[in-house]
């Protein structure tokens, strides 16, 4: 990698076999290029090698662990390179570590083929959010999240970047000062983006329900299945377990409902976030 490019590739192509060859670490000539950040050895490797990723797979791996994002970029050029990331569903995103929020939000709006993936789940149905938040890098994690990813996405165990995120909060202060920065309630599990979405859609939403409900239950009260003894008044089934059952959950149901309105009602006069809690449990 202290060669030129063009010195390098003359090299290669005199004594092609020193593209297999592995030094005492069990590194390949890209293997060592892509952690130096020599694009232009990488560059000419990935020309000249029929298939270098089958001889050093984990080569651009160790280039986004490394933080060499001119061999990362080297790779991206490579249309061999995005293949092996549709196929083997992992992209530089799962991988990349940086120092700043800008240097991420730099490098997602640096090629469209990295600002599509920002969404990719891997084999293991992690997505690069996911990825960020497990190893810890809550740079990244602000950086995808200003992307606007996805955050409802499930990995294999059925869990979202939020619930990692609210995972991460249990405990943890620097994790839950990150929250307060970037907007993201723990509790709920939402960005502040989506809290405002899911805060408009329940109050268009719950009162109806909650009214329709209460309204229902209300008129059945008075309506009792089988009506009433004509004689006595009493309920005709009200010795019956069935008509028993139906008289609690029907009040029960008309409980709740009338509860929900009341909440909802109070949301209104409390503050932005505390309002969100509020129908949040509502």
């Amino acid at each position: 990698s202290k060669y030129p490019a063009s010195f390098a590739k003359e090299v290669l192509h005199r004594f092609p076999e020193l593209l297999e060859e592995k030094d005492r670490k069990g590194d390949t000539p890209l293997d060592e290029a892509s952690k130096d950040d020599a694009a232009g050895f990488v560059e000419t490797i990935l020309e000249t090698h029929p298939s270098p990723l089958k001889s050093s797979p984990s080569a651009w791996i160790k280039a986004c662990e490394a933080g060499s994002l001119s061999a990362v970029r080297a790779f991206i050029r490579s249309s061999e390179f995005r293949d092996f990331c549709a196929k083997e569903l992992d992209t530089p995103l799962h991988h990349i570590k940086l120092e700043s929020v800008e240097k991420y939000e730099e490098f997602l709006r640096s090629d469209e083929f990295i600002e599509k993936q920002k969404n990719t789940q891997n084999k293991d149905g992690a997505t690069p959010l996911h990825k960020a938040i497990e190893r810890g890098d809550r740079e990244l994690a602000q950086a995808l999240l200003k992307a606007d990813v996805d955050c409802a996405i499930q990995d294999k165990d059925d869990k979202t970047a939020m619930d990692l995120i609210a995972e991460k909060c249990r405990g943890d202060h620097e994790w839950l000062e990150w929250c307060k920065r970037v907007k993201i309630d723990p509790v709920l599990k939402l960005t502040y983006a989506q809290r405002s979405q899911y805060l408009l859609k329940l109050r268009e939403v719950l009162p109806v329900v909650a009214t329709l409900i209460a309204a229902i239950t209300f008129q059945a009260g008075f309506t009792l299945p089988g009506g009433l003894n004509q004689n006595s008044g009493e309920a005709i089934f009200a010795k019956k377990a069935a008509f028993l059952t139906f008289l609690l959950t029907n009040a029960f149901a008309m409980f709740c409902s009338v509860l929900v309105l009341f909440c909802l009602t109070w949301s209104f006069s409390l503050e932005s976030e505390k309002s969100v809690r509020f129908i949040h449990h509502s």
